[in-house]
């Protein structure tokens, strides 16, 4: 007779390694007739045998050591007992979980960096197949059971449950957001979306859209803060769903949705360049026990470091609002970071550097500082040093300011309590010129003709980035450079240069003034030089006023008058003229009048004497003409009158008579209605002899007269 068995017992065993699971099961079975051998078939559904196939018992309690290959599911188990005659009874029961791992999750820290020392954030979610007895939490400098120096281990509880979340008054969705999701975390979740994407102004308000779903619909989401696209979905990263770069997406999980718990600590005072884990102790109901880490969080409050700085004006560390060192135009990507500021970390430093500094530099060649360009659609900048040994650099910003100072600033790559930055102003100005430079004149121009050495002085200027070089050329005209070409010369306003020019042909000096931006200007002499090593030939010197025309006498005693002719050089020509006077036939006495400058188209001169220097009768005075080349070197010629005597007394009158009869008599009728004679004899002048005379014929009173001039 077969007697009936009751419903099996199964249980893990607790306590063992995670390696060498055991499990107990039982069953009353029993045959008063014979022997019952019992047999077990294990399976993922009622009655299965797929983990399990008819392994025969020892006993009706009997612990398994063999280790089941499928775990972290529900395992059915079904106790077959036999008897000799090979029937057979069934009892069946089942274990929730076979758990065969240590209890995992995870650990996720909001940020790796941090300049914020006030506040530490994290959330954890938890991956365990049996039920939690004791889970704790800590914070410290390492990992492990020894990571609790911040933070000393305290008791958490992971229940799984819906948060009721009181949010109150929140018109701009902040709240919502920090209290109900996590903080953010870089990437997209690629999973399935709980709805349409739709355009959110902010991740609150995409936090919003999400909250108003169910918990078990919406449990996270996806913000891009680059084109404002907001996405709901409907699970959260874990196994099965993995977060990835895209974008400017940040992916947030909501807060109460199965075994995920935030940690959110400020009251801290963290310490400069450590590095801080989050650390979670879980002990599940088999006392398997496993600690996880998130990954270090360095802080960092110092600000970036710079190349050398020398002769600074200023530095001093001061705190500025994060969003103002953000280039939002450009960068609206870098505005994220800008989260958890601690209003007492002095963020931002300034330097103004000086004269030495190797850090910024103006102009696109590295550790090269230009200080004038052309370019006027773009500003170039390079620099070098910027440094950050705790959590790197972000990037960098460059603004220009006034008459074109270059400022750089370098932002480190914190992710919590906003980027630490350090602003250098460069000093050396930047300026832009697109305006030639000014040749006012050439002047000065000398040339040696022993040494073969040219000088010259020129007025250039460039008000805007100032004189490079001059080049200097000679030409035979205003327009060539045939006598030399085109020469670089350091700028100098007094030019020296040794060259040995052609022999009587016109050179024209022109200098080519360049700025510090290569815009030239040219110059020309106003004149040309000649180099002419012979002297004018000499002409003729008359007395008197007219040209061509030399004077013996002169009766005017307040005027010597002189005019010349014939002066000449056929390789550079007459310059001008020099003209004295004096009272010895001596080209040094100028007791008369000095000399006096003429120019070269001048050929008369009427030299008007003061009182005291009136010319004396009977005396003889003489002029003097001095004529110069046109050369470079300037030689000259002497021409002397032969002079002219000063006359200030009449003649001598002579005796005159009627008719012209021989013997000089006189005559009181004539027989010629139309014609009077006259003839005269004895006049004389002592000193300037007689040049004419002037004969006049009256009618006696009362009657017309004439007279008529003969020589």
């Amino acid at each position: 007779k077969k007697r009936g068995a009751a419903p099996c017992q199964v249980r893990q065993l607790p306590g063992l390694d995670f390696t060498e699971p055991r499990f107990e099961i039982a069953v009353r079975a029993a045959d008063d007739r014979c022997q019952v051998k019992l047999f077990l078939n294990v399976g993922t559904v009622p009655g299965g045998h797929d983990v399990l196939n008819e392994k025969e018992l020892g006993g009706p309690s009997t612990i398994v050591k063999e280790r089941l290959k499928t775990s972290g599911v529900p395992l059915y188990f079904t106790m077959i007992a036999e008897n000799d005659s090979g029937q057979r009874s069934r009892a069946s029961c089942y274990l929730a979980t076979y758990d065969v791992t240590l209890p995992g999750g995870r650990f996720q820290e909001e940020y790796i960096t941090s300049s914020n020392p006030a506040v530490m954030r994290a959330s954890i979610t938890v991956y365990e197949d049996s039920d939690l007895q004791q889970s704790m939490v800590g914070v410290g400098f390492g990992k492990d059971i020894y990571g609790d120096q911040v933070i000393s281990w305290a008791d958490v509880s992971m229940k799984e449950q819906q948060h009721t979340f009181n949010i109150g008054y929140d018109p701009f969705n902040h709240e919502v957001l920090r209290k109900m999701f996590t903080g953010s975390r870089t990437g997209r979740l690629i999973a399935p979306k709980a709805g349409p994407d739709t355009t959110k102004n902010s991740p609150g308000d995409c936090a919003r859209a999400c909250a108003d779903l169910p918990h078990t619909k919406c449990m996270s989401f996806n913000y891009d803060f680059g084109n404002a696209k907001c996405e709901l979905v409907e699970a959260i990263e874990g196994h099965d769903y993995k977060r990835s770069k895209s974008g400017l997406f940040e992916h947030y999980e909501r807060l109460g949705v199965g075994k995920t718990k935030q940690f959110v600590y400020d009251q801290l005072i963290l310490q400069h360049n450590k590095i801080h884990y989050f650390n979670f102790m879980m002990v599940n109901v088999l006392a398997y026990t496993n600690i996880i880490s998130s990954r270090g969080v360095l802080v960092d409050l110092t600000t970036p470091l710079t190349g050398l700085i020398k002769n600074a004006s200023a530095d001093y560390l001061e705190i500025v609002p994060c969003l103002s060192m953000i280039p939002e135009q450009n960068r609206p990507d870098w505005k994220i970071w800008c989260k958890g500021i601690n209003p007492k970390v002095k963020n931002h430093r300034l330097i103004i550097d000086g004269q030495g500094s190797l850090t910024v530099f103006n102009g696109p060649d590295p550790m090269t500082d230009l200080r004038y360009t052309r370019a006027n659609r773009y500003i170039s900048a390079n620099w070098d040093g910027f440094n950050d040994k705790e959590s790197g650099l972000l990037g960098y910003t460059i603004t220009v300011d006034g008459t074109y100072f270059i400022t750089v600033r370098a932002l480190n790559e914190v992710k919590y309590g906003g980027p630490l930055s350090t602003t250098v102003c460069h000093t050396t100005p930047y300026i832009v010129d697109n305006s030639p430079p000014f040749v006012w004149e050439i002047f000065d121009i000398n040339y040696d003709e022993d040494t073969l050495e040219l000088t010259a002085k020129h007025n250039s200027s460039d008000p805007d980035s100032g004189l490079e070089s001059n080049d200097l050329c000679f030409g035979h005209t205003t327009r060539d450079c045939d006598e030399m070409e085109w020469t670089r010369l350091t700028f100098n306003p007094n030019i020296s240069y040794t060259k040995r020019l052609s022999n009587g042909i016109p050179i024209w000096i022109k200098i080519k003034a360049v700025n510090r931006v290569d815009l030239r200007t040219i110059g020309v002499a106003d004149q040309a030089i000649i180099i002419d090593k012979t002297p004018p030939e000499p002409g003729t010197v008359n007395d008197g006023p007219l040209y061509g025309t030399d004077l013996l006498y002169t009766k005017n005693f307040d005027t010597l008058c002189a005019n010349w002719l014939h002066f000449y050089d056929p390789e550079s020509g007459i310059a001008f003229y020099m003209v004295s006077a004096g009272s010895l036939p001596d080209i040094n006495v100028t007791d008369i009048a000095n000399l006096t400058q003429y120019n070269r188209k001048t050929h008369e001169a009427c030299v008007p004497l003061s009182t005291g220097q009136y010319l004396e009768h009977g005396k003889t005075y003489y002029t003097t003409v001095w004529a110069y080349n046109g050369a470079i070197r300037q030689r000259n010629c002497v021409g002397i009158s032969n002079g002219v005597t000063v006359d200030l007394t009449k003649p001598v009158p002579g005796q005159v008579v009627d008719g012209n009869v021989t013997g000089f008599k006189d005559i009181e009728f004539s027989p010629s209605p139309a014609k009077v004679e006259v003839q005269w004899r004895n006049y004389y002048d002592p000193e300037s002899t007689i040049k004419q005379y002037e004969v006049q014929v009256e009618r006696a009173p009362y009657v017309d007269h004439y007279h008529k001039s003969s020589g």
